[in-house]
């Protein structure tokens, strides 16, 4: 059965989104990291589709809309087991990649 996996580094940046959002308040946090999440467990449904990264072999990238701007979601589909994982995530105006 294909997995879900998420690095360290793709925990650490939900954390850091779930924070900035929270301190604007407590139901938006919630509405981001429910947005995400619900996002990231559809790339399971179709991974080819997403496009790829450029300058990362094996990389593709997600966008995921949220109010006026979106999150980018990056991460690796293992066609052998179906597996995701997802690489980072962060906010379309962060530089983090």
């Amino acid at each position: 059965m294909p997995r879900l996996i998420y690095t360290e580094a793709a925990i650490a940046d939900l954390v850091r989104i779930h924070e900035f959002w929270v301190e604007r308040g407590g139901a938006i946090a919630v509405r981001a990291i429910g947005t995400i999440r619900i996002a990231l467990d559809g790339i399971m449904a179709r991974p080819a589709s997403f496009r790829p990264v450029l300058d990362r072999i094996g990389q593709r990238e997600a966008i995921i809309q949220f109010g006026g701007g979106s999150f980018v979601a990056r991460f690796q589909h293992d066609s052998g087991t179906g597996d995701v994982t997802i690489i980072r995530v962060r906010h379309d105006r962060e530089v983090l990649f």
